[in-house]
């Protein structure tokens, strides 16, 4: 298992199990190698979820979630940025991993956050 601030990942024989801490992802981490965006519930839905009150009481919030699929190298990683660029898919960051691996992550229909992550992302893929 690795433990970060707000992930911790497990390796499950040649995948990974990305568990985030609720509320700690709704910024991006830019950084020298590129930007990781953020995502997870909207201030709204955290206190929906969360009240001060004790009631949840907004219903216009939405959950913004992040799922990844991991693909065999950086050649398909460029191959699926491409795509989504060619059929107008928003891309909202590109990090390019210590680890020589590569990950695009783009927005949803719904809003949610999309990843395509090839090896060289995690010691174990």
């Amino acid at each position: 298992m690795e433990r970060g601030s707000r992930t911790a990942a497990f390796a499950l024989g040649d995948t990974t199990l990305l568990l985030f801490q609720l509320g700690q992802t709704s910024t991006d981490i830019v950084s020298t190698s590129g930007t990781i965006p953020g995502h997870g519930p909207t201030e709204q839905i955290l206190n929906y979820l969360c009240p001060k009150s004790g009631k949840p009481n907004d219903t216009s919030a939405t959950l913004k979630q992040h799922f990844c699929v991991a693909v065999s190298d950086l050649a398909q990683v460029d191959a699926w940025e491409k795509h989504l660029r060619d059929v107008n898919v928003k891309i909202l960051g590109v990090n390019n991993w210590e680890r020589g691996g590569k990950s695009v992550y783009f927005e949803d229909l719904d809003g949610h956050i999309g990843e395509v992550a090839s090896r060289g992302t995690w010691p174990h893929y």
